[in-house]
Parts: structure tokens; C-alpha cells; sequence
């Protein structure tokens, strides 16, 4: 079971990690054709 895990929690980091990478290294123009894309939406936190 903690195998399974930690390769899900990999497989997640790996298909966020290059949309933060380019987001961070973007310039302002660049942000806005962005900005009303669902990425920026608001974030919610599920508790169960």
C-alpha cells in the first residue's frame, strides 16, 4: 500500500510540476491571456 502511494503521490507532482515551472518564469503580458483560464480558479480544501 505504501508502495502504491508514494508512485501516486510522484505521478501528481510530476503532471503539476512543469505547469508551476512555466508559470514562474513567465512575464506579465504573458499572464494575462492566463488569467481568466480555470487554472487561476479558486481553490478549495475537501475535508472528509
Amino acid at each position: 500500500v505504501i508502495d502504491e502511494t508514494d508512485r501516486l503521490l510522484r505521478d501528481a507532482y510530476q503532471s503539476w510540476l512543469p505547469t508551476v515551472l512555466q508559470l514562474t518564469q513567465m512575464n506579465e503580458q504573458q499572464m494575462l491571456k492566463y488569467e481568466g483560464s480555470p487554472t487561476f480558479g479558486p481553490l478549495r480544501t475537501l475535508r472528509r
